[in-house]
């Protein structure tokens, strides 16, 4: 990677060329990718070469400004219980990184790998609920199956049957994924994958605004 070879003439000729092929209107995908792994070392201190990456990877350039140039929480928590913010255990749990490492899969229309992280996304959130309501004193491990899903949500947070169905049904389906579960499932429906994929993905994500708001 250029930027690991210290070398500013470098690094100013790779940048100029990354805004050439913007303004060109000559963005390709591997552009975008060599951006991003620039910003990536450069702890996204380039606001330039983010406008100049926006009209291409809009949703990428809206995350990168909302969850790590501003305070991500409060894009993730409603303003109601922002008060409850201090209470999670951020620290122990990198949920934005598994949020920002999903976006990208999807924009690389890498749905498996999407759904991978999505799953690591949920996971941090349980997590995190469970430091904050006093469910374990555990901070090590981020990743449940669905038995312990079930304990957690069903049990022991007494969660509504209707939203544990929907967190069971979802939890059968991401574990037909290679990269969640050594299953190859996911491969025998006839159907287009990346869309029932994504549509999980969605689905989960609106649960965790849900599950925020009930428990957090």
């Amino acid at each position: 990677m250029i930027v690991n070879t210290h070398d500013e003439e470098l690094i100013k000729k790779f940048l100029f060329k990354l805004y050439c092929c913007s303004e060109e209107k000559d963005w390709k995908i591997s552009h975008g990718f060599m951006a991003l792994q620039y910003l990536l070392y450069r702890n996204f201190s380039s606001p330039k070469l983010l406008n100049k990456m926006k009209p291409y990877s809009s949703e990428i350039v809206e995350f990168i400004s909302k969850y790590y140039k501003n305070d991500w929480r409060k894009n993730i928590i409603s303003i109601e219980i922002e008060n409850q913010i201090n209470k999670l255990i951020y620290a122990d749990t990198p949920i934005s990184f598994f949020k920002f490492l999903e976006i990208i899969s999807i924009k690389n229309k890498n749905v498996l790998q999407a759904q991978a992280y999505n799953k690591n996304y949920f996971d941090s959130i349980t997590k995190n609920i469970e430091l904050t309501k006093g469910l374990t004193n555990n901070k090590k491990k981020i990743n449940y199956t669905k038995d312990e899903l079930k304990d957690i949500y069903l049990n022991k947070l007494k969660i509504d049957s209707n939203m544990w169905q929907s967190i069971n049904d979802l939890c059968d389906r991401r574990n037909k994924n290679p990269l969640c579960h050594a299953s190859c499932d996911a491969f025998s429906n006839k159907q287009d994958i990346s869309i029932s994929i994504l549509n999980d993905i969605n689905e989960i994500n609106n649960l965790v605004d849900d599950i925020i708001k009930l428990y957090i």
